[in-house]
């Protein structure tokens, strides 16, 4: 971010920010380390997983009973459908719920198959940040002349960057997650 860009995002954010008070400007002009990517939350396999079953059978159901419902009417036993437009909206957005149905069964089971592979990665990323993860580790990046919550953002990038190196096969924002709870265990 530019300088005029941090300025705007401080003065957006309604902190009491000043311009052209020192201390201001040497945080706009300092170490923007601290300004981090936006944050997204991890989706676990297994919880995808479910997600994506329960979708596929509430549309699944929704396509059956609403395609139920256009045979009915045209059958004549229920006439609330008027006309050969709706039949052919209803019949699409009925049809439609279906496919929804079908693709979220073929992605539940995709994730199905990826739950262990996650599990078995998790316990090794947990494992490994038992062993490398230390008070000692994290006190390089604190910097008493910083806030806590700046100090905090530090030590989660640091063991952020840390893991990814030691296993780069892992999704960003999942090391972020897992980072967050093993200090969250350990450290507070």
């Amino acid at each position: 971010l530019s300088e005029e860009e941090v300025v705007q995002l401080a003065e957006s954010a309604g902190e009491g920010f000043e311009e052209g008070t020192e201390q201001n400007e040497e945080e706009v002009k300092g170490d923007s380390s601290h300004l981090r990517r936006p944050a997204k939350v991890y989706m676990k396999q297994e919880d995808k997983y479910k997600d994506l079953h329960s979708t596929a059978y509430t549309f699944l159901v929704v396509g059956i009973a609403g395609l139920a419902f256009v045979a009915l009417n045209a059958l004549g036993i229920i006439t609330f459908i008027g006309n050969m437009l709706a039949y052919v909206l209803y019949t699409a957005i009925f049809g439609g719920c279906i496919v929804v149905a079908v693709t979220s069964f073929k992605d539940a089971k995709k994730a199905k198959a990826q739950i262990q592979g996650e599990e078995d990665l998790t316990a090794n990323v947990k494992k490994w940040l038992e062993e490398n993860i230390t008070e000692t580790v994290l006190s390089e990046v604190e910097d008493d002349s910083l806030g806590d919550e700046i100090n905090y953002l530090n030590k989660m990038e640091h063991m952020a960057k840390l893991l990814t190196k030691a296993f780069p096969e892992l999704d960003a924002d999942y090391a972020d997650q897992l980072c967050e709870e093993f200090y969250g265990e350990k450290f507070e």
